[in-house]
């Protein structure tokens, strides 16, 4: 039928050539229709050829046994044999070399560790030590960054580097960790945070440099300059909160899995909760890791296999203590709320599903509003499209009442301030935050949300000299200096990749939204595993966390606790028992909504708002 060449100068992609066009549209349109998704291409200059990359040959050849009737070119059979045996690495499991006491003696005697891993990290890292690629799904604050340090240093060759792909939080953790570690400082471990053009005179430029960070969008934004630079030498690839190419079509998984088949010493992936939609998540972190393509049902049973989880429990820390604080809303702002609540179209049965779903989504930015009216509701006063449908009455009285959140707030600040302890308060709403960073200017409160900017590290970069406006130096302030009491935080900013659980062990929850991923992050911030530095004593172990949570009687505050709690338990379930066919999201959240509000949290909030209007009237 034709003849498979590899493509111009690229030997990761083959060209198969075609004795005439009918014959190349049909076999495009077959292997479009079995492999999915942007696989292959046809020629613009040639009608007669299709390109496609070597993993997707093997794949069709090898894994699935297409039998394609053409010549291979000699060069073109001898790599994608070679490419095929190399897979196994990643897959089958090697003579177990890696005890416990090995793992330890080999961090001593080659990097003079000054750490040692925990016992629940060792039996874990014996594990994943079985393969050239691994999968942690433990626990926020149980030390999955340290797991991923142990792993590539045991794997490591002489001369290898290491590139962790990471959400842009997570920089100052992985800096902590190798320095903590084995003491690689600015020199030996460096940011990829430099335009396109930059980037290889960086890289380039840092000559004992071994371990390079960058983030998912910058990735994907450099994948050509990363592909050059890695297949011209020896590299591992660890992706920190991996979840993050859930989505097998998305740009920045493709480009993750593209840079990833330069990897050729070890893969890991490293997150807490792998699959927030169900088994189709695990697709492409299963596919980066073994550097070939796998059908779902293979990829969970693979996952399966091969992954390790430490859970809460074996962390053997102290119970939590949470402290829930009910109090009604003012009448001015009771009166608010009512009038929001009321202007929600009552539940009806519709005329057809999607006309249903239809309205779900429509109540969704209203609920919203609800949510601010049950913690603030003086910041709906100053928003332009409320303000034309209130009376001038009805905006005077609410912007002359504080908010009793407010109130509470400050006066449980102030008694923990003098304490002597450190706080974080959790609001959603960034109106909030800077309403609360007002009222406590008396304690040089920080906030960290979304439009903090993350500092440029360089080497030679001094910590103490970091702009006190970035995320690190508002970091380095809350953790050292006396005088920096309070931080204020967003959970979609701040939620992932931050340890304070050494600074600080009290959190006061200001408000909270249904995203129950995304509070457990937060909670988990203050309360994880690790020792105190310059110690053997395991903070969590000796000193309790206390979580303050503020709600509003009789309004939406109490569905979304009882919501969270539902999630949470559902959560806690699927991930223990590993079965992925399950969403951990319920079904109708939308992966774009922070919020985590799914058609079930709409659906009781409205049977809610309907009971106690039917009790009042």
């Amino acid at each position: 039928m034709g003849l498979i060449r590899f493509a111009k100068n690229n030997t990761q992609f083959v060209e198969l050539v075609f004795d005439d066009e009918i014959d190349c549209e049909a076999m495009f349109d077959d292997i479009l229709l079995f492999l999915g998704g942007n696989t292959l291409t046809k020629s613009r200059d040639n009608p007669t050829i299709i390109r496609m990359s070597l993993k997707n040959l093997e794949y069709l050849v090898i894994s699935a046994g297409w039998e394609l009737d053409f010549e291979y070119e000699e060069d073109v059979l001898i790599e994608l044999r070679d490419f095929s045996s190399k897979q196994q690495q990643f897959i089958e499991p090697t003579e177990n070399i890696w005890t416990q006491a090995k793992i330890k003696q080999h961090l001593v005697d080659g990097y003079s560790a000054k750490r040692t891993p925990t016992s629940f990290q060792l039996k874990n890292l014996e594990k994943m030590l079985l393969r050239k690629s691994a999968a942690s799904f433990s626990v926020p604050g149980s030390g999955k960054t340290s797991e991923g340090l142990c792993y590539w240093l045991c794997n490591r060759t002489e001369g290898e580097k290491l590139l962790v792909v990471l959400p842009k939080v997570g920089f100052t953790a992985w800096e902590d960790e190798f320095k903590e570690w084995i003491g690689w400082g600015a020199e030996q471990v460096i940011r990829l945070d430099v335009p396109s053009d930059k980037l290889k005179d960086r890289i380039d430029s840092m000559l004992d440099a071994k371990v390079y960070l960058i983030t998912y969008a910058r990735l994907w934004r450099n994948e050509t300059q990363l592909s050059e630079i890695m297949g011209q030498g020896e590299w591992s690839m660890i992706l920190d909160e991996s979840h993050n190419i859930k989505r097998d079509s998305g740009s920045y998984s493709q480009s993750v899995r593209n840079v990833g088949n330069y990897a050729r010493c070890s893969r890991l992936i490293l997150t807490g909760t792998p699959a927030p939609q169900g088994k189709n998540d695990l697709l492409a972190q299963a596919q980066f890791l073994r550097n070939a393509r796998m059908n779902v049902d293979d990829c969970v049973e693979w996952i399966n296999e091969i992954k390790v989880r430490t859970t809460k429990k074996q962390l053997k820390l102290m119970e939590t203590k949470t402290i829930t604080i009910i109090k009604p809303l003012p009448t001015a702002h009771k009166k608010m709320y009512d009038l929001l609540t009321s202007r929600l179209f009552r539940r009806k049965e519709a005329e057809g599903d999607e006309e249903y779903l239809n309205r779900l989504n429509s109540m969704r930015r209203h609920i919203m509003d609800i949510m601010r009216a049950a913690t603030n509701p003086r910041i709906l006063c100053e928003m332009e499209e409320f303000v034309g449908k209130l009376t001038e009455q009805d905006i005077t009285d609410v912007l002359n009442t504080e908010s009793w959140k407010i109130k509470e707030t400050i006066e449980l600040v102030n008694k923990l301030v003098n304490q002597d302890k450190k706080v974080i308060i959790w609001s959603i709403f960034n109106e909030n935050t800077d309403r609360l960073a007002a009222h406590l200017s008396h304690l040089n409160p920080r906030i960290i949300r979304g439009s903090t900017p993350s500092a440029e590290i360089h080497p030679g970069t001094v910590i103490e000299d970091l702009d006190g406006g970035t995320r690190e130096g508002i970091l380095r302030d809350f953790k050292e200096e006396n005088s920096c009491r309070v931080l204020i935080a967003n959970p979609a900013a701040c939620g992932e990749s931050i340890s304070l659980h050494h600074w600080c062990h009290d959190a006061i929850y200001f408000d909270r939204n249904y995203n129950a991923g995304q509070f457990l992050q937060s909670c988990d911030r203050i309360h994880r595993y690790g020792t105190y530095p310059g110690t053997n004593n395991i903070t969590c172990a000796q000193v309790q966390v206390t979580y303050y949570v503020l709600i509003s009687k009789d309004t939406i505050d109490e569905r979304i606790s009882a919501r969270l709690e539902e999630k949470i338990d559902r959560q806690k379930r699927i991930l223990n028992s590993g079965d992925y066919s399950e969403s951990l999201d319920e079904k109708g959240t939308a992966s774009s909504d922070a919020s985590g509000m799914s058609n079930k949290d709409i659906e009781d909030f409205l049977e809610y708002a309907e009971s106690t209007a039917e009790v009042s009237s």
